[in-house]
């Protein structure tokens, strides 16, 4: 197995002429007449790339080799959600010589804007949807369509929720869930640890700001300093005072809750807790017992999900920046396989089996048994939750890694007492047009107009 440690931070720059002209376009590479007929060859291996963990790569390797003689030739290149600056240029580089590519939707629309991804034609994705049951509503318009195309199957998506060890009543307004958290005293949290920030930010602004999304979608000028945005960090940060310890990830506060060490806050139920979707429990004599998303022994606690709070008549998803889509790559040399492996890993035979074991992925298709007994009261939110087709684009441009890392500095740097909220999102906005200007703006507006 090949192994990158790192994502790093290179600059990319796409050519004008290549990104307006591909920017909606895609296309299948060509199979020969006799590639669709012949025997499946087991003596070239099918090349994945995986953004993700060594762990994660066995897990595909084992469930794939289970059903396919074709033997995985598996890239992995490590992600870290507090660094994600480079990622497209580091996913870009290795398409050049892989078949299929697992990696995070925030480099989705890179990828299908500069022809490193091909675009599947409506008919081969309905083959999809007619054999393994029916994507997602959230899921197709925000990771598996760019473009008015399809570029790429979704692994899932982790969307945050309402946690309690007990029943709550709605809470219709972030000015609610503060005065809730109030009644905690101090035994609640939403994920603000390293990496997290930026995410919980981006949620509540996605569930409160009405019609002005992150830039403007006539000169993709940034609006992150405006007003709404301003209000909804210093809410954020008022609430933030109030939790107690260190700031967590949202597997910690899972854990956390499952022990009885918080009431309430908000969060996703990590991969490795217990009533996963397939109804197979994780097992803990295999797990790390110093990781936080571990299912440990000493968990009593049930948690019950419900929505965030939102001010707006239409509530919307915001998918996860680190949501795992596979797409193939424009390099490929074994289509029909290829198809095959994001057919299984997007809803195929066994594919379940895998859920407890990577970190982003869950169900992604209606077809699953989400009312099962024994699928767990968060899992059971997520799915409904996921059947609205109301989704906010994230921040899915070229360097989208670039404008995450920006983001989550500067919202550090507000809960850290070092800038305040209109002072942070000002640099934000800055940081946000540097960047624009680096990539072009002529091909950063093309993108947003197209999410």
């Amino acid at each position: 197995m090949k192994h990158e440690t790192s994502i790093g931070r290179r600059e990319w720059m796409l050519g004008v002429a290549a990104a307006t002209a591909t920017v909606g376009c895609g296309h299948r590479p060509t199979e020969s007449p006799t590639e669709t007929t012949r025997e499946t060859r087991t003596d070239v291996p099918l090349r994945l790339l995986l953004v993700g963990s060594d762990s994660e790569a066995e897990a595909v390797r084992r469930g794939w080799g289970a059903l396919s003689p074709v033997p995985l030739d598996v890239t992995v290149v490590a992600a870290d959600r507090s660094r994600l600056s480079g990622i497209g240029q580091i996913v870009s580089d290795k398409l050049a010589s892989i078949d299929v590519a697992i990696y995070p939707l925030i480099v989705m629309s890179q990828l299908a804007a500069s022809e490193h991804i091909v675009a599947e034609t409506d008919e081969s994705f309905d083959d999809y949807e007619t054999e393994l049951g029916k994507t997602y509503p959230a899921l197709i318009s925000g990771a598996c369509r760019f473009a008015d195309q399809y570029f790429a199957v979704s692994l899932g998506s982790k969307v945050p929720a309402l946690l309690s060890v007990e029943e709550v009543d709605e809470l219709p307004t972030w000015s609610d869930y503060h005065d809730w958290v109030q009644t905690l005293d101090g035994k609640a949290a939403e994920p603000l640890a390293e990496g997290w920030a930026a995410s919980s930010f981006l949620q509540r602004a996605a569930s409160t700001v009405l019609d002005t999304w992150l830039f403007d979608r006539n000169d993709v000028s940034p609006l992150i300093n405006t007003e709404p945005y301003i209000n909804v960090l210093s809410q954020m940060l008022d609430t933030a005072r109030l939790y107690q310890g260190q700031r967590k990830t949202s597997a910690e506060i899972w854990t956390a809750l499952r022990s009885g060490e918080l009431k309430g806050g908000i969060g996703f139920q990590p991969a490795k807790a217990r009533s996963d979707w397939a109804g197979q429990a994780s097992d803990p004599d295999s797990a790390d017992p110093n990781s936080a998303a571990t299912d440990v022994a000493k968990i009593e606690l049930d948690i019950t999900a419900s929505d965030l709070p939102s001010e707006l008549q239409s509530p919307r998803v915001l998918l996860d920046s680190l949501s795992p889509v596979a797409s193939i790559s424009n390099a490929c040399r074994q289509t029909r396989v290829s198809r095959q492996f994001l057919s299984w890993i997007s809803g195929g035979e066994n594919r379940d089996a895998m859920l407890g074991q990577m970190s982003s992925m869950t169900p992604s298709r209606t077809s699953t048994q989400a009312t099962a007994v024994n699928v767990s009261g968060y899992n059971r939110w997520l799915a409904d939750r996921l059947r609205t087709s109301l989704v906010r684009p994230g921040l899915q441009l070229i360097d989208g890694g670039k404008y995450f890392d920006a983001l989550e500095s500067q919202v550090v740097r507000c809960l850290d007492g070092q800038a305040k909220p209109a002072e942070a999102l000002s640099e934000v906005a800055n940081q946000w047009q540097a960047i624009t200007a680096a990539a072009g703006p002529d091909r950063q507006r093309a993108i947003w107009r197209r999410l």
